[in-house]
């Protein structure tokens, strides 16, 4: 593809376009029914205007006279509750989703429309793209083979990634039912492998011993395949030198991650967690032209993706939201950076260069 197109960010694009996994993924679906949930519910309120209230006020409303916006929220939940776990949140709740609707139906009845659209058509469009460029580039059968082996590894990786989250959510009840038999509490589970489970179920003593310790302090290490976990002295000496290694992360001024939206930027950093108590509060008090940099952005956000000059976030990849939403707008990303809410603080100078998928600290803010 060098040979072929010169031009460094015409190739990036490409790249992307040929790669971008185009099926559904449990995050897609939930962004793109939540923008079905706000469509349909601006509908029904119809001249109502949400601004003027409370937020209490107008769930209240929702409450009594739109039973029908009660339902979608439970399907939602019903379905993609157990999603910001992967995170390490806790799962999505009825009050969510009200203070998510809330904030969303303050925007204009045209942008909710178009963001409604977007989410039904942006994956058609990547199909689209991708088209496009296998044609332009005239790619023979075997390099596009290649590009869907890519696209097909991507979309496992993530659907992995996600069924082992559900699965792990769903398995609570599980857990509880285990530390009843054993009778433990569903906390001192956490502290056992899968083998010393396995082992205590089938009628093996844990070793209560060993387990206090744990519970006081350890560190589960896997180097070279093989798992160990420390307690006490052993413990706080391995945990020294993993946290030596972090500060050596954090003293350098560059961030790494994969490109999922072409382009180069400079600007100041404004930090927004999707699951936070003030998170619409940041939403509103971010700037046009900041850089937007979080977990990962949530439907919701999308009062602050549209003032973005550029994403950048722990999670994600090629077809997580962030990525989609990005790519729509035109302003670079760089998602599965690991650390960027650590490293980055408000008012921070950046460069987000998502043609090489790295972000540059520039200046602290003093």
């Amino acid at each position: 593809m060098k040979k072929r197109v010169t031009n460094k960010k015409k190739r990036q694009e490409y790249l992307i376009a040929l790669t971008t996994p185009s099926e559904e993924t449990a995050l897609n679906r939930e962004v793109r029914d939540y923008a079905g949930l706000v469509y349909t519910t601006a509908i029904a309120l119809g001249s109502i205007k949400v601004r003027r209230m409370s937020f209490r006020n107008f769930a209240r409303m929702i409450e009594k006279n739109y039973p029908s916006v009660l339902d979608k929220i439970t399907d939602l939940l019903r379905d993609y509750r157990w999603l910001p776990t992967q995170e390490g949140n806790p799962p999505l709740t009825r009050l969510y989703y009200l203070r998510a609707l809330y904030q969303d139906l303050q925007r204009p009845f045209p942008k909710l429309k178009e963001d409604f659209k977007l989410q039904r058509e942006v994956l058609k469009k990547f199909d689209r793209q991708r088209h496009s460029v296998e044609r332009e580039l005239q790619m023979p059968s075997k390099i596009r083979y290649l590009a869907a082996t890519v696209r097909i590894l991507a979309k496992i990786r993530m659907d992995v990634r996600l069924a082992r989250t559900e699965s792990d959510f769903l398995g609570r009840s599980l857990r509880m039912e285990i530390a009843k038999r054993l009778r433990m509490s569903s906390y001192e589970l956490e502290f056992l492998t899968t083998n010393e489970l396995t082992a205590a179920l089938r009628g093996k003593k844990v070793d209560r011993q060993q387990l206090e310790k744990r519970k006081n302090f350890y560190v589960w290490e896997i180097k070279d395949g093989k798992e160990s976990i420390h307690t006490g002295k052993v413990a706080r000496s391995v945990l020294t030198v993993l946290l030596d290694q972090e500060k050596n992360i954090q003293a350098s001024n560059e961030i790494a991650g994969l490109a999922a939206s072409p382009g180069k930027v400079r600007g100041i950093v404004k930090i927004i967690s999707p699951l936070s108590k003030k998170q619409y509060k940041d939403c509103e008090e971010m700037k046009q032209g900041q850089i937007l940099v979080t977990g990962q952005t949530r439907p919701h956000l999308m009062v602050a993706v549209r003032k973005a000059a550029a994403i950048v976030t722990d999670e994600g990849g090629m077809s997580s939201h962030s990525a989609l939403v990005s790519r729509e707008f035109g302003i670079p990303c760089v998602v599965g950076t690991h650390n960027a809410t650590k490293l980055l603080h408000d008012g921070d100078l950046v460069e987000v260069d998502a043609f090489a998928g790295k972000v540059n600290i520039i200046q602290k803010k003093p």
